[in-house]
């Protein structure tokens, strides 16, 4: 079993026998949000200085939000009017992510610009509903041994498509682009 080691900047990565494999920087919250960006990809991506506005017809909120990450290059004010600007060019509800601690916003000015404007948090929480891999191993095509084996595929095909389902609705066309936008 491997064991994680934290000091307050690095992790020490080790594994059995107390092999150490490596010391990482803890990453920051801005900075695993912007790795996390990186694995969905909006069709349509521009920036504001150091945020990043994003939009997909709609399909997920991360991916038809924007992502204050730095400085935008202007006056919270007038980057805030921007982004709803943009939005409103695309025909979507502007949508802000304000990337936090578990401790909670701590006084962020935009998350207080935002809420003297009227702008509301998002209700509700996300759901991601998985199974074990050995569930989904059994319920795949046998593999040539006739063990029950799992197809890995690059895209996802017309059937895995016709099965996926975004609020109760088949994906729209932006879909298959975001789900693939992984580097």
């Amino acid at each position: 079993m491997g064991r994680r080691l934290r000091s307050r900047d690095l992790t020490v990565v080790g594994g059995p026998g107390g092999k150490q494999f490596g010391v990482v920087p803890e990453p920051s919250i801005p900075e695993l949000e912007e790795m996390a960006a990186l694995g969905w990809q909006a069709g349509e991506q521009s920036r504001l200085g150091g945020w990043l506005l994003r939009a997909a017809e709609g399909f997920t909120g991360r991916a038809n939000s924007t992502l204050p990450l730095g400085e935008p290059g202007l006056r919270l004010p007038a980057a805030v009017d921007a982004v709803q600007q943009w939005y409103h060019e695309r025909g979507l509800r502007p949508m802000v992510v304000i990337p936090y601690s578990m401790a909670g916003p701590g006084g962020d000015p935009l998350d207080r610009l935002l809420a003297r404007r009227g702008w509301t948090v998002r209700p509700g929480a996300a759901v991601v509903m998985t199974a074990a891999s050995s569930d989904v191993a059994r319920a795949g095509p046998a593999g040539p041994d006739g063990a029950p084996g799992v197809e890995i595929s690059g895209r996802p095909d017309a059937a895995w498509l016709s099965c996926y389902h975004y609020r109760g609705q088949p994906a729209p066309a932006a879909a298959e682009q975001l789900l693939i936008s992984a580097p």
